[in-house]
């Protein structure tokens, strides 16, 4: 009786074995992208900031010619 589920035992084993092998491999994989679309983004990011910072000095430079005026 136990002849009979040894061979299933053994390729549900194996298929297991082969699943978690290649879910290793994907992951390893997927981590050596990761710092590089970081960086990118980051790079994006400031990027976006300082477009920010310039708007931000024109428009407070607007607010004083404003303010000036006004006394």
């Amino acid at each position: 009786m136990q002849r009979k589920h040894l061979g299933y035992i053994m390729a549900g084993c194996i298929s297991l074995i082969f699943i978690l092998v290649l879910n290793l491999n994907v992951m390893a994989q997927g981590g050596s992208q990761i710092p590089f679309s970081t960086d990118k983004s980051d790079r994006t990011i400031l990027k976006e900031v300082l477009v920010n910072q310039g708007k931000t000095h024109a428009l407070l430079k607007e607010i004083k010619v404003l303010l000036q005026e006004a006394k």
